[in-house]
């Protein structure tokens, strides 16, 4: 989480990635990390880095109870 604040993008690239992967797993899907990449993808500037956290919610809202 703390490199999702990196002034790089690829550092942040990086860990969208890992995130939106993370968030696919069920446990995780209806947990507290699902408003907080929702979050981060609403603040998030570049393209890149926010089409990685949106695919992963995007898959993700397929598994929310």
């Amino acid at each position: 989480m703390v490199n999702t604040r990196n002034s790089s993008t690829v550092v942040r690239w990086g860990s969208a990635y890992a995130l939106g992967r993370i968030i696919q797993i069920p446990v995780y899907a209806n947990s507290g990390l699902y408003e907080i990449l929702r979050d981060l993808c609403a603040s998030e500037q570049e393209n890149g880095v926010k089409g990685q956290l949106l695919n992963g919610l995007k898959k993700a809202d397929k598994l929310r109870k």
